[in-house]
Order: structure tokens, then C-alpha cells, then sequence
């Protein structure tokens, strides 16, 4: 499967960004992208989820941002070492892998250590060390796996001592080395076998797929000495032997690691000092690894953007993502794109009526819970018909979505522009901060924060509160703040503006009330009405 393919609406969504992400999202997946995802870029307001519960849809994926991430580039599923495995068993995953560095892990796949080709150097030259060339790590089934042996007299009870001993002496000069519980490489001499039998050692192992004498064999079985042949010669039996050592000998614990979700930047310093980073699920598991290589290749998120075209309003990381469509009915802005986007843009009332034609115009019919999110979406963002950006094309996708739907239209735009209303138990910052956006306008940084309500009265309560937050929100770099509250009930707006706020009244035409405070008579939009007045703005202090 593809990486996902995100669409998203602008930050600080309104209901029009919900429901035409999820609207685009399901037309894209019924006409075969699977990889596709409705996201959100911010949190739902509570008419949204009244929305979305009313028609049993979830809500769409919180994305936080864009930028490429660890999942995207990693190498999976990733070559892995396990505990237990013989040297020899990983150096062959080594050159599989171009002697890359290998997680290690657990039989449940959990991250313990990683080893790498200098983990192996150090092995060897430890091994140049006559103490420890005789006494490598022992263990009877790693050297099993890793001899190719066949085992001829098995004792699984047997313990055995670290040391390694080749029977190349007279059978006299090897009774007084050997030890008890050794493992003895020997050819096809049965005195030396015998003799080492009676002497105790753990293990025969007996080279050049040479056959073992039956007296041999009877004698191992009474003494409990595990017997075994091996098609290698004695100097290659000795190397393997060597090789035969437990990988977690020689791994380094504790490796730095990262999820998949990780940023790539972070990645990015990470592999700095390391040449590979395991990456880990949520149990630990390692589920892929990325290297530096991985780093040079170009990745981009792959996003289309609904009800908004301004890099402002987009989600965090735009510039790093491969926009490939836009579908819109503002005005067009500032985005840049690397390859020429699908992009629909039309002046409707909302952006919920372009995903109803682009279902009709695909021939494909309106699931009916999306056809009722999408007519919500529409009353929502048109003021239930009594926005100046309304068409009659509006009105009537709305009313064949409710059909489908099976709801009453006016009905479902009031609960909608009720629960909107409500702005009991809501802070001034979060008020302005619901619906709000910025704009580049005449090279000057404005905010425009947009309360539609039926209860006008509630936000006139609290003038001086709000007046105060958009003030604060000023200091952070805005030319002017703007609260525009939209009195659907009595057909009227209220704009409360923070910073420059005659020059803001003279593009409105209107006088100034009380320093910071303008009234708009049948204005609504802050799309069609209020941003193209800020435009008019020219003489700016920036």
C-alpha cells in the first residue's frame, strides 16, 4: 500500500472543512484509492461533532503537521538478527544486507542490542588470544546449526565447559590435556575417541564425514558423551567452532532507536553518530530500520487541501508536502506547488457543494450519512441561505443531500447554528481562536476571527474580554486582529478590531464606535465581504 494520501481543511477547522474532507476523502476511495485519509488540523467544534454524531461518522484524523517522517523512508520489513544465532549465522545476514549494521532481537521481536562489522573485528582479534582462542562461548546447538552437523549420540542434559581442544597428538600426550566436559575436535581415530571418552569430555566432534565406530557410539551412549560428524575439515571445523559464538557476546546494548512517527529531522541528527537506526512499535518490536541512505531520498507527504488555498491557514509542514489537489471557493492565494495540483476552485458558498458535484460529475452516488454531513456543511457555512456568497447551486445540492439523508433541511441548520451559538463555559481566546485565520494582505499580517451566532447578546456581554484577547493575540506579530460577529438572527455584524482599527473602519466605509468597534449591516462573509474591504488598506506601518 501507498503512503497515505491526506485531506485536509484549513487550521482551526469549521464544519464546511470537516465534512468536505471527509466527503472528498470517501468519493477518492469509492473510485479506488484506498491509501486515501480524511484529516483535521485542529480540534472539531461542538456543532461538528453534533454533526458527525448525528450521522454515525467518525471524526477524521488529527494530523498535526506534514513534514516527512521515519515510516516514510524506512527500510521494512528489516533484516534482523536474533538471540542465540552464531556468529557465522549473522555474518551471513551481514553480506545480505552490504555489512550493514543488525538489530538484535528477542523471540518476540523486541530490540536488544545491535551488532556491525566492527563488533566482529573486535571478536576476532579477541580470539588472537590464546586464553581465549580455546575457550570461546559454548553452546551444543548453535554449534549443531552452524557445522551443518549430524548428531549421532544426543545429550541435551549434558553440561559442558568453554574450552575447544583438536585431538592432533599421540593418544598418550592428549590423556594428560584433556579436561572434563570439553568439547574435542578429533579425525577418524577410535583409540583417540575411546580414549577421550573414558577421559570425560562433553562432546566428539568428528571431521571429514568420516564414519564413527560402533563401539564408539556405544561407549559415548553409557558415558553420556554427545557425538557428532561434520563434513568439514579439522581446520575448518576449529574456525566455525569459533564462529559458533552467541551473537549477544559480542552486540552492544541499549541502542539508540526511534518510531516510526518520529520526525525525520530528528532521525536526521540521530544517525549522525549511528549508521543505523532500528525502529520500534509500541511493544518495542522492531518493525523497520533507517539509515543515512535512506536520508537522501526525497519524500513528501502527499496532501490535497479542501475549503482553503493560503499557506497560512494550511497545516504546519505545507512547504515540505506534495500538494496534488486543491478544491476550494475562496480566493487564490499564496500556495506554491512542485507539480501542477487537479484544482477546483469556484465561487460557492461552500465548499461542501463542490464535493456534491464532484460525486455527480463521477457518477458515483452519495453514501447517505455523507450526504448528510455534506447538506450540514452547507447550512453551516451559507448561514442557512442567508450568506451573500449563497448560489443557487447551494441551495439546491443541499436540498438533494437532505433528501438522501432523509432530514428536514431547516431543521438540522438550526441545531447546527444553535449549538454554534452556545458560548457558555468559553474563554475569550477560545471564542476568537475557533474560527480564526490569517491573511497576507498589502504585505501586512491580518487575523480575521469569524462567531457566527444566533445569540448575539452573549457575545456583546462580553465586548471588553474579547477586545483584550485580540490584543494579546495582536503582540505576536499581526498589523490588525479582527472579531468579526456575525448576528444571524438579526441579519447584522459586529466587528471588534485590535490595532489600526480607523484605518480598518475607513476601508469599511463606516464610522468607529467606542475607538475599537464597527457595525456592518448585511455583511456575512468574511471571504467575499470583509477580506477583499482589508484589501483596500494601502498606507500600512509595517
Amino acid at each position: 500500500m501507498r503512503a497515505p494520501l491526506y485531506v485536509l481543511g484549513h487550521r482551526n477547522p469549521d464544519t464546511d472543512a470537516i465534512t468536505s474532507a471527509i466527503g472528498y476523502a470517501t468519493l477518492l476511495r469509492l473510485q479506488g484509492n484506498e491509501e486515501v485519509v480524511a484529516g483535521r488540523v485542529g480540534p472539531l467544534r461542538p456543532e461538528t461533532t453534533y454533526l458527525l454524531e448525528r450521522f454515525g461518522v467518525p471524526a477524521p484524523t488529527l494530523v498535526a503537521n506534514v513534514y516527512p517522517r521515519v515510516g516514510d523512508v524506512m527500510t521494512t520489513p528489516a533484516m534482523t538478527a536474533r538471540l542465540g544465532e552464531s556468529l557465522y549465522e549473522v555474518g551471513q545476514k551481514f553480506e545480505s544486507v552490504g555489512m550493514r549494521p543488525l538489530p538484535v532481537v528477542d523471540a518476540e521481536g523486541r530490540l536488544r542490542g545491535i551488532v556491525e562489522a566492527r563488533d566482529f573485528a573486535r571478536a576476532f582479534f579477541r580470539g588472537l588470544d590464546e586464553v581465549v582462542a580455546h575457550r570461546p562461548p559454548l553452546d551444543l546447538d548453535t554449534i549443531v546449526r552452524t557445522l551443518d552437523a549430524t548428531v549421532l549420540v544426543a545429550v541435551p542434559e549434558r553440561r559442558f565447559v568453554d574450552r575447544v581442544m583438536v585431538a592432533a597428538m599421540a593418544v598418550e600426550s592428549m590423556q594428560q590435556r584433556i579436561e572434563p566436559n570439553i568439547l574435542l575436535v578429533v579425525g577418524d581415530r577410535t583409540d583417540a575417541q575411546l580414549a577421550a571418552i573414558e577421559r570425560g569430555v562433553g562432546a566428539l566432534i568428528v571431521t571429514g564425514d568420516l564414519p564413527v565406530a560402533p563401539e564408539v557410539i556405544e561407549r559415548a551412549r553409557e558415558r553420556r558423551v554427545a557425538v557428532m560428524t561434520v563434513r568439514h575439515h579439522t581446520y575448518r571445523t576449529v574456525q566455525l567452532i569459533s564462529m559458533s559464538t552467541p551473537i549477544e557476546q559480542v552486540m552492544r546494548p541499549d541502542p539508540p532507536s526511534c518510531a516510526a512517527d518520529d520526525l525525520l529531522e530528528d532521525a536526521r541528527a540521530a544517525l549522525t553518530t549511528a549508521r543505523v537506526l532500528p525502529v520500534l512499535d509500541n511493544g518495542d518490536r522492531v518493525v523497520g530500520v533507517v539509515t543515512r541512505t535512506d536520508l537522501l531520498r526525497p519524500v513528501r507527504r502527499r496532501v490535497i487541501l479542501v475549503d482553503h488555498n493560503e499557506r497560512s491557514q494550511a497545516v504546519p509542514g505545507i512547504e515540505s508536502a506534495e500538494i496534488v489537489g486543491i478544491v476550494d471557493h475562496h480566493r487564490v492565494a499564496d500556495l506554491q506547488t512542485t507539480l501542477p495540483p487537479l484544482m477546483r476552485v469556484e465561487p460557492v458558498g461552500a465548499c461542501s457543494t463542490l464535493i456534491a458535484r464532484l460525486f455527480a460529475e463521477a457518477n458515483v452516488a452519495v453514501p447517505p450519512d455523507i450526504a448528510g454531513l455534506l447538506a450540514g456543511g452547507i447550512v453551516a457555512d451559507t448561514l442557512l441561505f442567508r450568506s451573500p456568497t449563497v448560489t443557487p447551486e447551494d441551495q439546491q445540492r443541499a436540498r438533494d443531500l437532505a433528501r438522501l439523508a432523509n432530514v428536514d433541511l431547516e431543521a438540522l441548520g438550526r441545531a447546527i447554528l444553535d449549538i454554534a451559538s452556545d458560548v457558555a463555559g468559553r474563554t475569550a481566546e477560545e471564542l476568537i481562536a475557533n474560527d480564526f485565520k490569517d491573511f497576507q494582505i498589502n504585505g501586512a499580517r491580518f487575523g480575521v476571527s469569524v462567531i457566527e451566532t444566533m445569540n448575539a447578546a452573549a457575545i456583546a456581554d462580553r465586548q471588553s474580554e474579547l477586545l483584550e484577547a485580540l490584543e494579546h493575540r495582536r503582540a505576536s506579530g499581526y498589523w490588525s486582529v479582527l472579531l468579526v460577529v456575525v448576528d444571524v438572527f438579526h441579519e447584522r455584524t459586529l466587528v471588534l478590531v485590535a490595532g489600526h482599527a480607523e484605518e480598518v473602519s475607513r476601508a469599511f466605509r463606516v464610522p468607529l464606535r467606542d475607538g475599537s468597534t464597527i457595525e456592518l449591516p448585511g455583511v456575512y462573509s468574511r471571504k467575499k465581504q470583509i477580506v477583499p474591504l482589508l484589501g483596500e488598506i494601502r498606507a500600512l506601518d509595517r
